[in-house]
This record gives C-alpha cells, sequence and structure tokens, in this order.
C-alpha cells in the first residue's frame, strides 16, 4: 500500500482571507452603452471595516492617487479624454450622474479574490470568482464597446471568453476554431444582436509609471470611433 504524502503549502494572503468585491453592481449596467473593465480595488476599499485615506471615494477607480478621476476628482483621465477639463468630479454621487449621463459603467472582472499581502497592484491579486462577461453583454444589448483597463484584465477576460463561446465561434482562416479573440470584438450570437468592440486603457493606477500625458494619449486612441469620442458635453 502506497504511503500517502503531504504537501507542503505556503501561505500567500497572511491572515487577510478572502475579499468580496465591494461596488460591483449588474443593475448599473442597464442602459450602459460603455463598459469600462478593471480588476480590484485596493485593499483598504474591500474588507470589511474599510480603511479609506482622506480625498478617497468610496467606489470605482477612487483611490485618491489614481489618475482616473484626477486629484480631487479634478482633470482626471476620463474628464481630460472627453473633453471635460475643468468638470470637478469630487463625490461618488457626482461621478455616478456623470457617467450615467454618458452611458460609461463599471464591472470589474473579479468578484472574489485572495491577495499576496495587502497590496494592490494586479501582480498581488489571486482571482477565485471572475465574473461572466458574455452573461451581461447577452443580458445588456446597448453595450457597443468593453475598455479595459490593463493587458492582464483583458487577457484573462478574452480567455473566459473564448472558454465559454469556443464552440459557437466562426472557424478562422484556416478552418479551425480560433485559439484568440480575433477582429477586436466579442461576438453576441443571439440573432440580430451586434459584437461588442474590444479597446484597451493604459492603466490609471499609480503604479502605472508612465506620465500623465502620456496616458492620456492613449486613453483618446482608445476612444476613437466609439462614438463616446463623438459626444458633445
Amino acid at each position: 500500500m502506497c504511503e500517502k504524502l503531504e504537501h507542503n503549502v505556503i501561505t500567500t494572503s497572511k491572515g487577510i482571507g478572502v475579499e468580496n468585491h465591494p461596488f460591483n453592481n449588474p443593475d448599473d449596467l442597464a442602459g450602459a452603452r460603455y463598459l469600462i473593465v478593471g480588476s480590484f480595488p485596493p485593499y483598504r476599499f474591500s474588507i470589511k471595516h474599510k480603511q479609506l485615506n482622506k480625498n478617497d471615494v468610496d467606489w470605482f477607480y477612487g483611490s485618491k492617487d489614481n489618475d482616473f478621476w484626477g486629484k480631487g476628482g479634478v482633470d482626471g483621465l476620463l474628464q481630460c479624454a472627453l473633453g471635460c477639463q475643468g468638470k470637478v468630479l469630487a463625490t461618488k454621487e457626482e461621478r455616478k450622474i456623470f457617467c450615467e449621463n454618458r452611458g460609461i459603467a463599471f464591472l470589474d472582472l473579479f468578484q472574489t479574490i485572495k491577495r499576496y499581502d495587502n497590496l494592490s497592484s494586479d501582480s498581488n491579486i489571486f482571482p477565485i470568482e471572475i465574473v461572466d462577461l458574455t452573461y451581461y453583454l447577452d443580458r445588456y444589448d446597448d453595450i457597443t464597446t468593453i475598455f479595459f483597463t490593463s493587458s492582464w484584465v483583458e487577457q484573462i477576460a478574452k480567455k473566459e471568453y473564448l472558454r465559454i463561446n469556443r464552440d459557437n465561434l466562426p472557424l478562422n482562416r484556416k478552418g479551425e476554431k480560433p485559439t484568440s479573440v480575433e477582429g477586436g470584438v466579442f461576438y453576441r450570437f443571439k440573432e440580430g444582436k451586434k459584437s461588442v468592440k474590444i479597446r484597451k486603457l493604459t492603466s490609471p493606477s499609480p503604479m502605472n509609471s508612465g506620465n500623465f500625458q502620456s496616458k492620456l494619449e492613449k486613453w483618446r486612441n482608445a476612444i476613437k470611433n466609439t462614438g463616446l469620442d463623438k459626444m458633445v458635453f
């Protein structure tokens, strides 16, 4: 009889345990045309007893140091990319209204995670539950474009999309089932439903070492020809 061997294990989360997403709300997608998909909020936003810093806002990209909304909600990447410089979005309510008026919604890809230490970079996140984007794209017909905020999130979302939908996808030029997402779109498979464009924004995180202007140029390029760049406010 073979002896059963016990595995040695490494504890990666050092007692922090499982974190659940504090903001993800699929109901907020109703009527949205543009879906911004990130990974997961920083540690201080998702723990049971939140430890927010001064000037943090308890919502998506709410870290006071994040370039998404800018310092104090002024001249962030989103406002500047949309030509809304000087627009102050200091509170959660102001940010939600601003986005709802422009057909923008948020849905992070990870619903439940474990985290290495208490660090906030994507490399410190271990996903446990991944949001099924295919389900929401089928449910919310108005969504025309997904903007991913990091290459890692985009890569995982595409792998999950292929895993779920591979049997329904059209054959590639070689007559084979595709092994990657082709054409920069997620297909919808129900009759009469349009495909969804995929674009990547450069990360607004302070851990992204690029300067603000280089990030902004990439954001402006990402929204070109999506309809979002043509809106007049």
